[in-house]
C-alpha cells in the first residue's frame, strides 16, 4: 500500500474512532489499550530490576499493575508512554512489513502470555484471553489486508487513548 493511501486510511480510522468513542463498539479496544498501559508499567518495572506481582483490569476502564523493586520514576510514566509506543509499533509494524499476519499472531501470543503470567482479575483475565486469542486467530486465518487494517486500527486507537 502506498504511503499516501495509508495516511488516508489512518486519518479515516482516527475519524471513525473519535466519532464512535463513547459507544460499545470502541469499548473493547479501550480495554485493550488499558491492558497495554498496565503491561507497559510492568515492562518498565522489569527493565529497571523490579518484578511484576500482578496486573488487574476492571470493566470501568481502570487498571493496576503492582510490582516490587524497580525505579518508580521510570515505572510511573511508563503506562501512558508505553500504550502510545505500542500503538506506534502496531501502526509502523503494519506499514513496514509484509508479514502482518505473523505480526498480529505474535501480538496475540504476547497478550496471552502476559495474561497467563500476571493478570489476576477475572475481567482482565477473560479480556486478555479473548483479545490474545482473537489476534492469534486473525493472524492465522485472515488476510494480510485485514490484519493490516486491524493492526492499524488498534495502533491508532492506542495512540489516541
Amino acid at each position: 500500500m502506498k504511503t499516501l493511501d495509508r495516511m488516508w486510511i489512518l486519518a479515516a480510522l482516527f475519524a471513525v474512532t473519535m466519532t464512535l468513542w463513547d459507544t460499545p463498539l470502541v469499548y473493547p479496544i479501550k480495554v485493550l489499550v488499558v491492558f497495554f498501559h498496565e503491561a507497559s508499567h510492568g515492562l518498565a518495572a522489569m527493565a529497571t530490576g523490579g518484578r511484576i506481582e500482578h496486573i488487574l483490569l476492571d470493566p470501568n476502564l481502570g487498571g493496576l499493575m503492582t510490582s516490587t523493586g524497580g525505579w518508580p520514576l521510570v515505572i510511573l510514566p511508563a503506562g501512558y508512554l508505553g500504550s502510545m509506543f505500542c500503538g506506534a509499533a502496531l501502526v509502523l509494524g503494519a506499514a513496514w512489513t509484509h508479514q502482518r499476519r505473523v505480526l498480529a499472531f505474535l501480538v496475540g501470543l504476547a497478550l496471552l502470555i502476559v495474561t497467563l503470567l500476571y493478570v489476576r482479575s477475572l475481567f482482565g483475565f477473560v479480556s486478555g484471553l479473548v483479545f490474545g486469542g482473537l489476534l492469534c486467530l486473525a493472524g492465522a486465518r485472515l488476510s494480510e489486508a485485514f490484519n493490516d487494517l486491524l493492526l492499524s486500527f488498534l495502533g491508532v486507537t492506542s495512540m489516541l487513548y
